[in-house]
């Protein structure tokens, strides 16, 4: 919800109003489609949103049905039978983003374990999601640029820094050779905060 902060912060001043759709505390896609739904309701005049799962294109083409432009964030495109009527969509490139992680990895490890691959954790936002792809390219970009590595996990945080923290502890309680946690998502504090305690 940081963003939302920064959107009503840049629109202030333009005649736009921007509302915050909590859809609690379990992400699903049904949780998502209810959101889209109330929106649709309320009569707003657009919506932003961060469609992790499949499933959640029914919602969208409702709003698009009901004429309301529909903007998806998500960090790559989910495929489905299903066709997505959103207005546009911005994304980022997870090959990309994984390759970036895995070099930043590759040279801590030469830096900081002789070169030699070394153990790490792997915490995600949600399992099952587009975020599996950007972890499957980080353990083969790994995997090319240092043979050896292990990974313990992956575990899933939805995006909640609480969560980071209690799997970042059991992992190094279960595993004190461990040399890094890779966070994708939400939450990296909660490692930090486990690191520093242990």
């Amino acid at each position: 919800h940081e963003g939302y902060d920064d959107a009503v912060e840049l629109f202030s001043g333009l005649n736009v109003e921007i509302e915050d759709v909590n859809m609690g505390n379990e992400i699903t896609a049904k949780a998502y489609n209810d959101a889209i739904d109330a929106c649709i309701l309320k009569g707003y005049d657009g919506i932003v949103g961060v469609p992790l799962l499949s499933g959640t294109e029914v919602g969208i083409n409702r709003a698009a049905e009901a004429g309301i432009p529909v903007v998806n964030i998500v960090g790559e495109a989910e495929e489905s039978d299903t066709p997505m009527n959103k207005l546009t969509c911005i994304m980022t490139n997870s090959e990309k983003c994984a390759e970036i992680h895995a070099k930043a990895f590759v040279d801590y490890l030469k830096a900081e374990n002789n070169g030699e691959p070394a153990k790490y954790g792997y915490i995600q936002s949600y399992l099952g999601s587009k975020e599996d792809l950007q972890r499957k390219h980080f353990v083969d970009y790994l995997e090319n640029m240092m043979p050896g590595c292990e990974m313990i996990g992956p575990f899933e945080a939805l995006d909640q820094a609480e969560k980071v923290y209690a799997a970042a502890k059991d992992m190094i309680n279960a595993n004190p050779d461990l040399k890094a946690i890779i966070i994708s998502g939400g939450g990296p504090n909660g490692a930090a905060r486990a690191v520093q305690e242990l």
